[in-house]
This record gives C-alpha cells, structure tokens and sequence, in this order.
C-alpha cells in the first residue's frame, strides 16, 4: 500500500493500481528523443506489483506506531512470502515478466541481512537462471528493461506520493532533484517534474510523442477509523493529464 499522510486523512494507492499506472506511463513513452518500449516490457511493468493484490485488501496496522503499514516499512515476514505467491503467478502468466520482476524485487534487499532475506534471495536467483533455461527468447537487453522498469515505477510513485497540486517545497525528498531516465543515444539525463495544478504534471525533457491523461483509483480514510477497511470512507478517481515542461 502506498499510503500519504495528512492531519487528519490518510490517503492510500494499492500497489496494483499503481502498477497499472506506471505500465501506462510505459505505453506511451517514447519520442524522438526517448526509445519506445517493447511490448513484453509494458507488459511487466504494468503487472509488476501484481504480489500486492491479496495483502493490500485490508490495511496491516503498525501498533508502536499507530498507522498503517507502507510499502517500505512492511515486515519482511509478511512482504517475502508475498513477493513469492505473487512471481509464482507471474511466472504462469508471462515467464520474462516473472525474471525481470524478480530482479526489480531483490534490488530491495542484500546478502547478510538475516537469515529468511538471504534464502529469498537464493531462491529467486535459482528462479531466474531456471528462467533463462526455459525462455525459447532471452533479449540482450535485459538490464536496460530493468532500468526502465525502474525509471517508470518511479514516475508512478512521484504521482502517487505527492498530494496533488504539491509546491516544489513540499514534494517528497525522492524525488526534488529529478528521476533518471535514459535518452536513445544511451544517455543518463534527468526528467525533472513538477505539479502545476491538482491535474497537471510537467514534464522536462518531455518523454511522450504528446500530452496525455488517465485515471487511477484512490482511496481517503479518517485517521479516526483507525484499521477500517482503506475504502470504508471514500473511494474515488485521481484525474491526471501530462504535459511537456
């Protein structure tokens, strides 16, 4: 769940639905300037939270710190048997998003860090290799599409984290300085954002062919309600429209 805070509200993005909006932002990437992406690579993109459906159902409550758990502070416990059940899925679905997805999950951790961490990790590694036996295409670019799959995550989260219509000031820290994107030409640049209004976000360099807008599901909960359910108050539409800066 990815969860902002204000005085009296939390607002919350189920991961999938956020997903869902980073592999839209990957649909429609790409210009002169910027390489389109294969469609096996929106694909993943789109579905790569696709663990979080089950867990982000019900809100998995934090005591010492009285609020919910986030996508970054959930226990290992709950997350690395999660992040199995749902590359076990993946894996059914579409064989190269289970490999790639599995790389984007294991850059979360590193060897050393306890016992259950490092057996994922292992476990994940044989995954992939069995992976890479059994795929009848293996593309050279696998680590390009990582990187993308990262860049385009993060273009998600940058919507889903700010309170729409944010002050450069108040964005969150991630993302002030930019997020790193990469030209044609192989280029590391910097796409710097900024929220003009509560719809509209800039966008510079402009990394679509055109302006374009989508929706995505938010939900608004009373801190009162403390564990109710994340729709138990007010579900609705985030409108968003992207423009060139």
């Amino acid at each position: 769940m990815i969860i902002r805070e204000s005085d009296q509200f939390f607002t919350f993005v189920r991961q999938h639905d956020h997903g869902l909006l980073s592999g839209e932002i990957a649909g429609h990437w790409g210009n002169e300037n910027f390489i389109a992406p294969k469609h096996r690579l929106i694909l993943t993109t789109a579905f790569h939270d696709l663990s979080w459906i089950e867990s982000d159902s019900i809100l998995h409550w934090n005591d010492e710190e009285n609020r919910p758990y986030d996508f970054t502070s959930l226990p290992n416990a709950a997350r690395l048997p999660m992040y199995q059940k749902g590359l076990n899925l993946t894996e059914q679905l579409h064989p190269y998003g289970a490999l790639l997805t599995s790389k984007h999950y294991c850059s979360f951790f590193r060897k050393g860090q306890d016992r259950d961490t490092d057996l994922f990790l292992q476990e994940e590694q044989n995954r992939r290799e069995r992976l890479r036996l059994n795929l009848t295409y293996f593309p050279d670019s696998l680590e390009s599409d990582l990187r993308h799959l990262q860049l385009w995550d993060n273009l998600s989260l940058y919507v889903c984290l700010n309170r729409p219509g944010a002050d450069k000031e108040e964005e969150h820290p991630w993302f002030k300085n930019g997020i790193k994107a990469f030209s044609k030409m192989g280029e590391t640049v910097k796409i710097h954002l900024r929220w003009l209004n509560e719809r509209t976000i800039s966008l510079k360099p402009f990394p679509f062919t055109e302006s374009w807008a989508t929706t995505f599901p938010r939900s608004k909960v009373r801190k009162t309600l403390g564990t109710a359910d994340p729709d138990a108050e007010n579900r609705f539409r985030q409108h968003i429209c992207f423009i060139p800066g």
